[in-house]
């Protein structure tokens, strides 16, 4: 159950703001938003964005590029990719990491409406704000779907009777899960596609969906572990400029050498063939 969530170690800046508590009660958010809309084919998917969305934050500020920067160690740890795998989702899903880049950025209906990564994107996007409610900024008429502007209250309490009251570590998912049960009166259902329908009996916490919703639940978590077409039509600027830097399947990890150094390997010589020593001339001495 706590693997759902990463470890407050697993953070590139150690945060209160965007930590563990954070990711904690957005994915809750997550459940309950695929939960109420039904779009279970996003459930795999969902649960992967908003666990990496902001492990490469560096700072707690107005950040463009976080987004990016978590794509780009999603590439670089064996590690975090068998995370995701094993929760049903390929960490090379070409939505799940669009999504994550972009979750950032502005919205782009022009470009991204109707595409792949469309329906991803605004719940990543709507369970993230769902917890600006502790910056006391959330605007619900921004939100992009009437279940999550219902859910706002929710937000609030699940804040209010969390903070400072849930102590972060290993143990900080389920003690989360049990205020926010208080809080709605019945468990929160956990995606058998995310979870597995045995391993919530087994623990007796996720309310898990009759057969035949499952049956669905789990053709629908196959189907997300198939990486979309990649999407199409003109990338707004702000995104064009990070995905030129990025490949959104896989992005590359070289750098470029500093500006200095590739003006200094500009303009060395080639290396010239050493010169043949001349003999050296007998002298009488030698002879």
């Amino acid at each position: 159950m706590n693997a759902l969530i990463p470890h407050p170690s697993d953070f590139a800046h150690p945060s209160k703001t965007h930590g563990q508590a954070h990711v904690g009660r957005v994915m809750i958010h997550a459940f309950r938003l695929i939960e109420a809309t039904g779009m279970t084919e996003e459930a795999s998917r969902l649960w992967g964005a908003v666990y990496v969305h902001d492990l490469a934050r560096t700072n707690d500020g107005f950040d463009e590029v976080h987004g990016m920067h978590a794509v780009m160690r999603v590439n670089e740890s064996t590690d975090l990719q068998e995370r995701l795998i094993a929760r049903g989702v390929q960490s090379d899903d070409t939505s799940m990491l669009l999504a994550v880049m972009m979750h950032c950025l502005p919205d782009d209906h022009s470009v991204f409406g109707g595409k792949p990564v469309w329906p991803l994107l605004k719940l990543l996007k709507d369970v993230n704000a769902l917890d600006r409610v502790r910056f006391g900024d959330l605007d619900p008429s921004k939100l992009r779907f009437a279940e999550t502007r219902g859910m706002v209250k929710f937000a609030e309490d699940l804040y209010s009777q969390s903070h400072r009251r849930v102590k972060e570590g290993p143990n900080y998912f389920t003690d989360l899960l049990k205020v926010a049960e208080r809080i709605l009166g019945h468990p929160v259902t956990i995606p058998s596609s995310v979870y597995g329908a045995s391993m919530a009996r087994a623990k007796g916490r996720a309310k898990v969906p009759a057969k035949g919703a499952a049956a669905a639940a789990g053709k629908a978590g196959k189907g997300a572990m198939k990486a979309p077409a990649p999407v199409a039509g003109k990338i707004p600027a702000k995104a064009g400029r990070l995905v030129a830097k990025a490949s959104v399947a896989k992005v590359p990890v070289a750098k470029a050498p500093p500006a200095k150094v590739a003006r200094v390997v500009k303009a060395a010589p080639a290396k010239a063939p050493a010169a043949k020593a001349k003999p050296r001339k007998k002298t009488s001495a030698a002879r």
